[in-house]
């Protein structure tokens, strides 16, 4: 142990408070220090929460469906969330809103 460990300043650290010197030395530290790098893991959760989290974050079904960032197209987007509306005006309905005009027109990014 040395002067850098502190409970306190590993309970800001997972509460996002330090500010950005302060973490990057909190993260070096953690790498050198067994003691500070145990309790981090403690009051994290520890390694059964570890590995729920990681077994959450693995691949799955979806993951096959979903388009890659250079293949989403405002058409796309249009084809596959706007539900008809009864005014022939616009292009369709998105949670209860009339859309008039594309994505693309106004400068938005969907994928």
């Amino acid at each position: 142990m040395n002067d850098l460990c502190s409970h306190e300043r590993l309970e800001l650290g997972l509460a996002g408070k330090l500010d950005a010197d302060e973490e990057s030395t909190l993260h070096l530290h953690l790498n050198d220090c067994e003691s500070c790098s145990a309790e981090m893991e403690r009051l994290s959760g520890g390694e059964q929460a570890s590995r729920e989290v990681a077994a959450m974050l693995t691949p799955d079904d979806l993951d096959d469906v979903l388009l890659l960032r250079e293949e989403c197209s405002t058409a796309d987007f249009v084809v596959e969330h706007l539900e008809p509306s009864d005014d022939r005006g616009v292009l369709g309905r998105l949670g209860g809103y009339d859309i008039s005009t594309s994505s693309a027109e106004v400068g938005w990014a969907w994928c």
